[in-house]
């Protein structure tokens, strides 16, 4: 598709370079020669309203907006008071989704008898991020998002100045980006698991892998096979592609055994460095749950990877490993120059939890990144989705991360407390782009402050 600017008789075919181009200083020129009278008057206008509207927002005078500090502890206050009474009437503590959250959350397990007291201490030990989850997971409707992510630098830095925040982020709308700390590089988590996602999208476009393959049992190497277990592969001969996909396979995970294998390897001055998503196999659970249900499965994603490399040089008659397939088709395409399946020298991570230190990336995620480029990624994500195709077969088989016109993928890691986050965010109707990463729960913080306050 072509995008135009006729008065400076500009054409390309990137929708950001055309949003970029708007903002330069060749363009505004232009605009300026055209109508200058009326756009002095314009501008006359705009700043008399940019300074009634920095007074009411920034300056926080009296009957003015409240900091996103204030805000979210309004918020927190609010829900913790509301929350308690309402879980126990529609027996949401009896769900399944909010048993995991509130494991994942605070490590401590609901029991079906507990009693208001009981739940009003967990709800109270819960952070904004994990309020919100139980209220959009359960649509309780007890809080109210912004039409529109906000990314106003200055109330973002505000809130990352009054919280201590150590976090990075690079934003941008309408052309316009917006950054702190941008060049960092942090773990991004699971938002690698959009990175795999997507891929397989592509290779769907280009007729890799068939509609039929997604509805058929899910094919691997044999390679990948033998460092299953036989009931791990029992599974897999009944369970579609799609069903991995969207965490539908009751297949289980491979981080915590991965985690205590880096512990003791800490311990025993023998490292584990895996570079290939082969390798984490060796971590795999070697049990399943239940088949259909929705259960979040980091070994499931990391099998889509390489059941993406299996389709790819089974079609092009190659050996290529999955971590080059990501590049020809995700990571040079977006010009990213800092992404690392293991940390960087400089790479920036939680010291009370030296675990990270050592953590490496797969196709559930784990890589390692700056704000910038995963913006950068972010961009050819958007780019691409402007191809209505793309966009179908997002809502057909990206369930995983894609829902109402949004990408987006949360990760982080917890040691008793949050170690570090990410959040990764991408709205196709208006085409802001967001990438926060962070230690302890800074960058969801941060992005639900982004959500939820004016």
């Amino acid at each position: 598709m072509e995008y135009i600017c006729e008065i400076c008789n500009y054409s390309t075919d990137r929708l950001f370079c055309l949003n970029r181009h708007k903002h330069s200083t060749k363009h505004i020129e232009k605009v300026n020669e055209y109508n200058k009278l009326s756009i002095n008057n314009q501008k006359s206008n705009e700043k008399s309203s940019s300074d009634q509207k920095y007074k009411a927002k920034y300056l926080n005078l009296k009957g003015g907006t409240k900091s996103w500090l204030e805000q979210e502890k309004d918020l927190i206050e609010k829900l913790k008071k509301e929350l308690p009474e309402l879980i126990l009437e529609k027996n949401i503590h009896l769900n399944e989704p909010f048993i995991e959250l509130i494991k994942s959350a605070t490590g401590q397990n609901i029991k079906k008898n507990i009693t208001k007291e009981q739940l009003i201490k967990i709800i109270h030990d819960l952070s904004l991020r994990a309020l919100s989850a139980i209220i959009n997971g359960e649509k309780l409707g007890l809080l109210k998002k912004n039409k529109e992510t906000n990314v106003d630098k200055a109330k973002m830095d505000e809130y990352i100045k009054d919280k201590k925040f150590t976090v990075s982020y690079s934003t941008i709308k309408n052309g316009k980006v917006n950054f702190n700390n941008h060049s960092d590089i942090y773990a991004i988590h699971s938002v690698g698991k959009v990175f795999t996602g997507f891929l397989v999208i592509l290779m769907i476009k280009e007729g890799i892998i068939s509609k039929n393959n997604l509805g058929n049992p899910i094919k691997l190497d044999k390679q990948v096979l033998n460092k299953l277990s036989n009931e791990v592969k029992k599974r897999l001969d009944e369970t579609t592609l799609l069903d991995v996909m969207t965490h539908k396979s009751g297949l289980k995970d491979y981080l915590g055994n991965y985690f205590d294998g880096l512990s003791k390897g800490i311990t025993d001055g023998n490292i584990p460095d895996l570079q290939e998503p082969e390798d984490f196999l060796d971590y795999a659970d070697k049990d399943v749950v239940d088949k259909d249900k929705f259960h979040y499965s980091s070994l499931g994603l990391l099998l889509v990877g390489l059941s993406a490399k299996y389709y790819y040089n089974k079609h092009f008659e190659d050996n290529k490993s999955y971590n080059e397939i990501l590049k020809d088709y995700i990571l040079d395409p977006s010009n990213v120059k800092t992404f690392s399946v293991s940390m960087p020298k400089k790479g920036v991570y939680n010291k009370a939890h030296e675990i990270m230190k050592y953590t490496n990336g797969s196709p559930a995620g784990g890589y390692w990144m700056s704000s910038r480029d995963l913006r950068k990624v972010g961009e050819f994500i958007f780019d691409k989705c402007q191809d209505k195709n793309i966009v179908e077969l997002l809502e057909r088989y990206g369930g995983e991360f894609f829902k109402n016109n949004e990408i987006y993928h949360s990760g982080g890691i917890r040691h008793k407390e949050w170690s570090s986050t990410a959040e990764f965010y991408i709205s196709l109707p208006d085409g802001t782009i967001v990438a926060i990463m962070g230690l302890g729960n800074s960058a969801s913080n941060l992005f639900n402050a982004m959500k939820l306050c004016n």
